[in-house]
């Protein structure tokens, strides 16, 4: 009887050990995430209106950085957006850098060391970006 007691209590044990062992995000996502960057931070989510891309801050409040995304693709760390705005945030960097075609001028929280850089031409973009970009809008 006393093996049964041992046995179930340790069993108990790894089981509440386990479940304590989840991968969770430091943002919140949700089920209408369709992406997620950065544990989270960056964030492609299906609205009504459409799929909007958010950036998340510390206490989880979000600001959106393009209301429109189109399209988007995701290599390594690294997530192309295009929308009302061109995108590319780089998950190893830890950097945000977007380009407004349509002159919207955009605002975000520069929050837990990610670099946000806003850029006045689409030719700031590196080739290897633009090669992306080129690709999605095929």
């Amino acid at each position: 009887m006393r093996k049964i007691i041992v046995i179930v209590a340790l069993g108990t044990l790894v089981l509440v050990i386990l479940s304590g062992c989840k991968n969770q995000s430091m943002y919140p996502i949700g089920k209408d995430t369709v992406v997620a960057v950065l544990d989270g931070k960056f964030q492609i989510g299906k609205f009504s209106s459409g799929k909007k891309l958010e950036v998340f801050d510390e206490s989880g409040d979000s600001t959106v950085l393009d209301d429109n995304v189109i399209k988007y693709k995701k290599v390594n760390k690294i997530l192309y957006v295009i929308g009302d705005n061109f995108t590319v945030i780089n998950g190893e960097k830890n950097t945000c850098t977007q380009f407004s075609s349509s002159n919207i001028s955009s605002t975000a929280k520069s929050e837990n060391g990610t670099v946000m850089t806003y850029i006045d031409s689409y030719d700031k973009f590196n080739d290897d970006e633009k090669k992306v970009f080129d690709e999605l809008r095929k």
